[in-house]
């Protein structure tokens, strides 16, 4: 299971306890670092 598949699976257990405002919050920043990838391809 690579990074990505992982932090998927802990968004899955937590929005049963934390909610959705808070997953929708976090996963924005994740997003934010997946364009940021995007944007800089590798050397």
């Amino acid at each position: 299971m690579n990074a990505w598949e992982a932090k998927l699976a802990a968004y899955g257990t937590q929005y049963m306890s934390m909610g959705a405002a808070d997953i929708q919050r976090r996963m924005a920043g994740e997003l934010l670092v997946i364009q940021q990838q995007l944007d800089r391809p590798r050397l």
